[in-house]
């Protein structure tokens, strides 16, 4: 079995991917007639391997919406749950937001440290952050002469056709010992294991070229130079979601709840449980800059 896909012939190869053992787990993608599978020994959930990915172009030119702010509940709690475990990372640290989006953790987190910068492809997201005086670059070049000490990528390694060359061009132009912090939707998701039909059909999306188990995202990253240190699990949504996407088919965010002091223990409870059993919705990891071969 071959594939159009870089990461897929790589996890193809190293034998996360094997199309005679996969099984379908939806016919089609929520925006294109792409069809999704799960590989039943790995776990690794991927697109069809007939599927180009979309392109540089529709990346750079998609219609995004712009904001200064967080434009929901779910986009305000990760900037600030992100900027917990950032900050002793980038603390007098030259960081670097890769795939920064509309630049809300660069917005949040900037100001911790000693410089920032954030590559983003979308044109739009780009210009609004420059034009709020952000150090912001379409591609790595010059990554080099800004030599980050810390990296971070958010829910952007499973958008990258070939993430592997990205972490090895990331890596050769950062200083050494460099600290990288990948955040990626989880392969194990629980809604997504119990075979939740509506959270199916919306969660699979044709940008979403490969969602990892902790293994294979463990594979990707030391086969582009990076030594891990550590993966753990992470639920971005809370347990009241879980219940409505069960009771109803449908997401709530975190607007079911009233976030008091409660609620975030329950949510806490529910991510210990979810942690322990492989099952929160993302998985959260952490990586050294490798020595370089002399």
């Amino acid at each position: 079995m071959t594939s159009n896909l870089p990461v897929i012939d790589a996890l193809i190869h190293a034998g996360f991917i094997d199309l005679a053992r996969s099984e379908i787990i939806g016919e089609q993608c929520r925006d294109i007639d792409v069809p999704v599978f799960r590989d039943q020994v790995s776990g690794v959930v991927y697109l069809d391997p007939c599927f180009l990915g979309q392109s540089a172009e529709y990346y750079e030119c998609k219609e995004v919406r712009l904001a200064r702010h967080p434009r929901n509940d779910m986009d305000w709690a990760d900037a600030k749950r992100r900027a917990i475990y950032l900050a002793p990372y980038i603390a007098g640290k030259r960081w670097l937001d890769f795939g920064c989006g509309p630049g809300y953790q660069l917005r949040e987190s900037a100001t911790l440290a000693f410089a920032g910068l954030g590559i983003e492809i979308n044109k739009s997201n780009r210009e609004a952050l420059e034009q709020d005086g952000f150090n912001v670059s379409a591609s790595l070049n010059g990554i080099s002469q800004f030599s980050p000490e810390v990296v971070s990528l958010f829910h952007v390694f499973e958008h990258l056709s070939d993430p592997i060359s990205i972490l090895k061009e990331i890596s050769d132009g950062c200083a050494p010992g460099a600290v990288l912090l990948l955040e990626v939707p989880h392969a194990n998701d629980a809604l997504l294991l119990n075979g939740n039909e509506e959270f199916s059909k919306f969660t699979l999306w044709s940008e979403h070229l490969i969602l990892h188990t902790t293994q294979s995202l463990r594979f990707c990253v030391e086969a582009s130079g990076w030594q891990v240190s550590e993966v753990v699990g992470v639920q971005r949504y809370p347990v009241w979601n879980h219940m409505n996407w069960i009771n109803t088919g449908k997401p709530s965010g975190l607007k079911a709840s009233v976030m008091d002091s409660t609620a975030d223990q329950l949510h806490q409870a529910y991510e210990s449980y979810l942690a322990a059993r492989g099952m929160t919705d993302t998985l959260l990891l952490v990586a050294i800059n490798g020595p370089k071969d002399i």
